[in-house]
């Protein structure tokens, strides 16, 4: 049996209570008004049941297990299986890893014969943590593996991990004191270990004379900041077995890093406060470039936004060949149609909104215009909000265009589509999250 595994990232699994009650993913209204369940979270004895796939119109994962079954890897398939390892995202992941060898185990005790294995942000974390480590070598699992193809996985770590430990961020509806008490519980590490590896000096003290940076390993300036140490050393536990692992000779690796979109680069700190520091077109909104590459030597650069930054041909049309398929391009010519990528799936009232245009192939013109529908429910129709914003452009090829849209002071669902020439492709989606 040939099989992929999908591993997704973190928040990316649904956590249950024992008596099957689903504390995460946030509902849609959580999202916009804010998670109110952060004790049901924070509880021990949540278990992960399946892959985030949508939440209510929102799609998740399931337009990339919708492309690995059009490759011919599905979940009921028994020949050519799709399989998915879903975990508690909140652990430490060196547990995690060790239940993704056992997960893996029990596939070629199934009858997997070859493995190749897909993994978004953090799941490209804990897959690496297996394949690299001594701990793993004499399993059965070990030499069935084929491939690794990470995708937006910050292999170097991530500045914003930093500033949402610090509770300088919101995400999915958790505020950035939901986030700070969540990272800060010593049972669930994992936010800390995506802190930017030793040597990245993603936090600055601009006070200090030439902008000297503040090493976040050393335990004083750690305490300094607010950082705990002992969860600190567990980062520094991940970035150390990636640092000095072994990367296996018959397993090949393969990363897609994505653009386009600011990201935060960096935490400035000063006598009175600490800011993150976004920098333009620098990674996917979560991940700068630096990070998803990594130290893999083939990679491939994508347009997007870190959870969807799979959605696009740009992604497809070198995916599918990853697995010996040539990619069906519609019957249509070349620069036929636009996609669209929004920095962010949930974004605070009032902030500025980054929108990429990315056409099929660079383009001397595009002419047309964005519309923006509003719902309060997602499982309701959109209701069109304001006339058609113009987009005109003429002159030599472009790859993209990037726009800045004013922020928005609605609380709400949004849809955003683009009509005109290039066609249109899929409208884009987003929340507005109430401050």
């Amino acid at each position: 049996m040939q099989c992929v595994v999908l591993v997704p990232g973190i928040m990316g699994s649904v956590l249950k209570t024992p008596q099957g009650e689903e504390v995460w993913p946030p509902n849609p209204s959580e999202v916009v008004f804010g998670y109110d369940r952060l004790d049901q979270l924070l509880r021990d004895d949540l278990r992960a049941t399946d892959i985030i796939r949508k939440v209510s119109c929102f799609n998740v994962y399931q337009p990339l297990i919708a492309t690995l079954g059009q490759i011919g890897f599905r979940e009921d398939d028994r020949e050519s299986r799709l399989d998915i390892f879903c975990y508690d995202w909140r652990r430490d992941l060196e547990q995690t890893a060790r239940h993704f060898s056992d997960h893996l185990n029990q596939l070629v005790r199934d009858g997997a014969s070859s493995i190749v294995i897909v993994a978004h942000s953090m799941g490209g974390l804990v897959s690496r943590l297996a394949l690299e480590s001594p701990t793993f070598r004499g399993q059965a699992w070990f030499s069935q593996v084929q491939a690794l193809f990470t995708l937006a996985t910050p292999h170097r770590g991530a500045p914003l991990a930093l500033a949402r430990i610090l509770g300088l961020d919101s995400c999915l509806g958790l505020s950035g004191d939901d986030i700070k008490r969540l990272a800060a519980d010593p049972r669930y590490p994992s936010a800390y270990q995506l802190l930017p590896a030793p040597g990245e000096d993603a936090c600055w003290d601009v006070t200090a004379p030439r902008l000297a940076p503040l090493n976040i390993y050393d335990g004083d300036s750690a305490t300094r900041i607010g950082l705990n140490p002992s969860l600190v050393a567990r980062a520094k536990f991940v970035h150390d077995s990636l640092a000095t692992g072994q990367r296996p000779d018959h397993v090949r690796y393969f990363t897609f890093g994505a653009t386009g979109h600011k990201t935060v680069t960096r935490v400035n700190l000063t006598a009175e406060e600490m800011t993150p520091t976004t920098t333009g077109d620098a990674g996917d909104g979560t991940v700068p470039m630096w990070s998803a590459f990594g130290p893999v030597e083939q990679k491939q650069l994508v347009r997007g936004e870190h959870a969807s930054m799979f959605t696009g041909e740009e992604f497809d049309a070198v995916f599918w060949r990853l697995f010996g398929k040539d990619y069906p391009a519609p019957p249509l010519k070349l620069a036929s149609r636009v996609r669209l990528s929004v920095h962010d799936l949930v974004i605070p009232c009032g902030e500025e909104i980054e929108v990429l245009l990315v056409p099929d192939q660079p383009t001397p013109e595009i002419r047309g215009g964005l519309t923006l529908a509003f719902t309060e429910d997602p499982d309701r129709a959109f209701t069109v909000v304001d006339d058609p914003m113009a987009i005109s452009y003429s002159g030599p090829d472009v790859p993209h265009l990037r726009l800045l849209l004013p922020g928005l002071e609605r609380p709400g669902h949004y849809q955003l589509g683009y009509q005109g020439a290039p066609g249109p492709g899929e409208p884009v989606l987003f929340s507005v999250q109430q401050r």
